[in-house]
This record gives structure tokens, C-alpha cells and sequence, in this order.
């Protein structure tokens, strides 16, 4: 790991890393062509729309893709979930994919999560990107 040595006041001498430790590759360059290349209007577009396909597994029974005007008898009586991961979740996976796609060369980039809770994130992303990581 690359260091610089600066004098913090009060504890003297103090090391910091500037670069990742030895053997470990290097994101900087990925995050930094990721983020030049995708706008951050498109990275919120996929944001809300996994946020919506979340909320429509959990809460709608029909109709998912409002081909017609939403009835009573298209929402579930009971959630079939947990909302309150889902937003986090999604916002992470909507980062993360430019980021993905620029990752630099001999790398993944997998995203591991439970399939209780964020299960609705999981499916709402595999149907947006049609891939299962």
C-alpha cells in the first residue's frame, strides 16, 4: 500500500493510504470513467423504476404495468413484503451499474444480498438489466 506521511497535530507523525493495498486492483479509474459516462438523470431513471416494479410485487396483485386505470381489486390486502429496504437497496444496484460496467480488467463486481427482504430489489433489477447478479 502507498502511504504519505503528514504531521497531524496532536498525535505527531500519521500515515494514510493514497492507493489500494498490494495485489488489491485499483477502482479509482472505473469510478471516475462510470461516472463520466452515465448521467446521473439515467442512474435516477433506473432508481425509480426499480423502486416502482419493487412496490408493484409487494402491493399489486394485476397490472403491474398500468395498462389500464388501477382497480381496488388489483392491490393485495396484505403487502407481500418489506418496503423499507427496497429504496436503498435500489439505489445501491442503480450505482453500482455503470460502475459494473466499467470495472477494470480480471474483475467482478458481484452484489450478494438476501432474496428475503431485498428479494423484490433482486427481481426488479434482474427484469431491468435481464441478468441475475
Amino acid at each position: 500500500m502507498t502511504t504519505t506521511t503528514d504531521l497531524d497535530p496532536g498525535t505527531g507523525p500519521a500515515s494514510r493510504p493514497t492507493g489500494p493495498p498490494l495485489g488489491f486492483p485499483d477502482w479509482t479509474l472505473a469510478a471516475r470513467q462510470a461516472a463520466d459516462a452515465v448521467p446521473d438523470q439515467a442512474i435516477d431513471a433506473l432508481w425509480r423504476a426499480l423502486n416502482y416494479l419493487s412496490a408493484a410485487q409487494l402491493y399489486l396483485l394485476d397490472n403491474p404495468r398500468l395498462a389500464r386505470p388501477l382497480r381496488i381489486s388489483d392491490i393485495k390486502a396484505t403487502p407481500g413484503g418489506h418496503w423499507g429496504v427496497c429504496p436503498p437497496v435500489n439505489y445501491l444496484l442503480a450505482h453500482l451499474g455503470p460502475l459494473n460496467a466499467w470495472r477494470p480488467a480480471d474483475c467482478e463486481l458481484i452484489v450478494l444480498h438476501g432474496a428475503g427482504h431485498a428479494g423484490p430489489s433482486a427481481l426488479a433489477h434482474a427484469y431491468l438489466t435481464a441478468r441475475c447478479t
